[in-house]
């Protein structure tokens, strides 16, 4: 596969990186955390709600409900909501 971090062409690498890049700066990171909070809150009131249950061992597949997280993430940061794998509103084949 050919993409950015995978190019030997130092010249397509850097013309790639630099429209890239404003993305991943801080100034444009510290936009994303209001976004973030949100996911996060959700990912934490469904740890709390579906597996912190009293008196009773209750296991689940932590990197899958991490994969949740990461979808609901990336789609608050790219269109403004979430897809909603955490409460359930979403689904995705197994990875």
């Amino acid at each position: 596969m050919f993409n950015l971090f995978s190019s030997t062409d130092a010249d397509w690498h850097h013309r790639l990186r630099r429209a890239v890049t404003k993305a991943f700066t801080m100034t444009a990171l510290v936009q994303y955390e209001d976004a973030l909070d949100s996911v996060l809150t959700s990912f934490v009131y469904q740890m709390d709600s579906r597996f912190a249950i009293r008196d009773r061992t209750v296991s689940f597949d932590l990197a899958q409900w991490l994969w949740y997280f990461a979808l609901d993430a990336v789609s608050v940061i790219s269109f403004g909501t979430p897809f909603g794998f955490q409460i359930g509103r979403a689904s995705c084949r197994e990875r």
